[in-house]
């Protein structure tokens, strides 16, 4: 699922990531609908509409409010889908149906079957003006909450703005913090993981919550990093990872870089990452 053309030519920048620690009690945990509808309020105040795909008797048999609501959508012909999805689309013009919008995105953890509806009841929907779009989220797939920061100038701004006070939530560049090669590997430093490949295509991914410390070496050009054992992995996974994995599941506990410089940035994309999301690792240099 994607856009429809001429949308598909304009690729997001960045993407909403937000934490749910397993330690964190439930209670403190950010509920990401919620957080996801933040940006959609703001989104909006730019933005000429929302286009939905909606599984409509899903929608039906779980909350007659959020019916009520989608009933006041338009279907959109064929010809003017904005999503590829192949869901009945819908679109709710702004502002005059934001309302509407508000109330089939609404969000209640108490009442589990809207809070279902939220998450699998809406394929797919995109926020746009005219001529670009500036969110796109598949809520039943968290890693899909795609921002445009071109779209309007300030939105990236805004919604960063609105995210200060809600741990382990912010938006980050949709390709990632960067990447850096090294004699043996290629290392990807994403909101989640730390990524690792001899190939650039089959990558190793090692969870960022797993990480406790890093130490950066600038005389050596390396990076000393720490890491929790898995909880809950049983052998079995073990084994599979590592199948797919081409070999060990071990994180790195050392990577040596080719410079001084390349040593800074992926330490620096560490530690960015870190403060966004408010991972517990911490990120020092310490001396040869």
């Amino acid at each position: 699922m994607a856009f429809a053309a001429p949308f598909d030519r304009i690729d997001p920048t960045h993407r909403l990531v937000v934490r749910s620690p397993s330690a964190a009690a439930e209670s403190d945990r950010p509920d990401p609908l919620a957080v996801e509808n933040r940006i959609v309020e703001i989104a909006m105040d730019s933005a000429d509409a929302v286009h939905c795909c909606l599984d409509r008797s899903f929608l039906d048999a779980a909350d007659p409010a959020r019916t009520k609501a989608c009933n006041r959508l338009h279907r959109v012909r064929e010809s003017d889908r904005v999503l590829a999805s192949g869901e009945p689309e819908y679109r709710a013009a702004l502002p005059a149906d934001r309302d509407a919008v508000r109330a089939y995105l609404s969000v209640d953890r108490e009442n589990t079957d809207a809070w279902l509806a939220r998450v699998f009841g809406i394929a797919e929907f995109a926020i746009i003006t005219d001529d670009s779009w500036l969110y796109r989220s598949v809520p039943h797939h968290d890693h899909i909450r795609e921002l445009n920061a071109n779209a309007v100038d300030g939105f990236l701004d805004d919604v960063t703005a609105s995210l200060e006070s809600i741990p382990g939530s912010g938006v980050v560049p949709f390709d990632g913090l960067g990447t850096w090669q090294t004699e043996e590997y290629r290392y990807a430093v994403t909101a989640r993981s730390i990524r690792r490949s001899t190939d650039g295509d089959r990558w190793q991914t090692f969870d960022l919550d797993r990480l406790r410390a890093v130490s950066l070496v600038p005389e050596r050009s390396e990076l000393l990093l720490r890491w929790d054992s898995p909880a809950t992995d049983s052998w079995t996974r073990r084994a599979f990872r590592t199948v797919v994995g081409r070999g060990s599941t071990e994180p790195p506990s050392r990577v040596s870089l080719p410079d001084r410089e390349t040593t800074a940035e992926f330490a620096g994309a560490l530690r960015e990452v870190a403060d966004r999301l408010e991972y517990e690792f911490t990120v020092e240099a310490i001396d040869a």
